[in-house]
């Protein structure tokens, strides 16, 4: 995951800010997995647009964006730029 992440807008979040407390497992416990999200919910956290977040911050209009199908249909979570 550290290395997909790299070059990503997704770079400088950590990795809680997503996935929740994993101290196990982020002092190298890696037996311990972080749990797998609900991307259409995880994402429109953030990127539901909104008129206080800046314009250059990637934002969608819900309704519009993807069909209602999850984000991870297009976009890659760690590294979310579609190439």
């Amino acid at each position: 995951v550290g290395e997909t992440r790299k070059g990503s807008r997704h770079v400088t979040i950590n990795c809680e800010a997503c996935h929740g407390p994993m101290a196990r497992h982020a002092s190298g416990n890696f037996d311990i997995k972080p749990q797998a999200l609900n991307p259409r919910l995880l994402c429109l956290r953030c990127h539901t647009k909104g008129a206080g977040k800046p314009p250059r911050f990637p934002q969608i209009v819900p309704a519009d964006h993807g069909g209602g199908g999850p984000c991870t249909d297009c976009h890659k979570p760690h590294h979310p730029k579609i190439e």
